[in-house]
């Protein structure tokens, strides 16, 4: 049961107070998904008697359109700075140095980079084929020198030789592919925020659009 001055003070006020103090730290889509989940709550209490009232239909639902937010993106110091921490020798140094090159000078979603294979490299024609994008079109770039250094040196000394997988980056201890784009962009996103960089790997895609 609802506590008796909670059930009392809920009102549509209320409620939308609530909302008002939650959108300050949430995105829209991200508080679309609360509005519906508290409507879906309020229906629940008024069908089992825990509320004389249905405070459900108060919740309007609003739009989220696609372009009504400034995407986020990351300032050249900050890139600058990314890039210099991961100047280093070490397997994370290659990988990551690798891969933010493939992020910021193609634009690349961390999904396609996740999804590379050894064969989408094309070393004597210098092209980079990239499959299996979000509009199902294969896309045929040129292969810049400072991606293709970084990426031979991956493979070279701190990719796991000897197995099966195709992908060209592999986790390093049991080596397999990684499951998806968002479990591989965590590597990168943890040694971001070590930076101090509040940044996800699309948020590279939309640098290289500003620029």
């Amino acid at each position: 049961a609802l506590p008796p001055d909670l059930k009392r003070d809920l009102s549509p006020s209320r409620i939308y107070r609530h909302l008002s103090a939650r959108a300050r730290r949430l995105a829209p889509g991200s508080l679309r998904q609360v509005q519906m989940v508290l409507r879906s709550f309020l229906r629940f209490l008024h069908l089992t008697g825990r509320l004389d009232r249905d405070l459900a239909p108060c919740l309007v639902s609003f739009r989220v359109w696609s372009l009504s937010r400034v995407p986020r993106s990351v300032s050249p110091e900050d890139l600058e700075r990314a890039f210099r921490d991961t100047a280093g020798d070490t397997h994370r140094d290659l990988r990551d140095r690798a891969v933010l090159l493939l992020l910021a000078v193609y634009g690349l979603r961390i999904g396609e980079v996740a999804r590379l294979r050894l064969e989408d490299i094309e070393w004597r024609a210098q092209q980079l084929a990239v499959r299996g994008r979000k509009n199902r079109r294969d896309l045929i770039l040129p292969l810049v020198p400072v991606v293709a250094r970084a990426l031979a040196r991956y493979m070279k000394e701190a990719r796991p030789q000897g197995t099966p997988y195709r992908e060209v980056f592999l986790s390093r201890y049991l080596p397999h592919p990684y499951a998806n784009g968002s479990h591989f962009g965590m590597t990168l996103i943890r040694r971001l925020r070590k930076l101090g960089l509040r940044a996800r790997p699309h948020a590279l895609r939309h640098t290289l659009a500003r620029c």
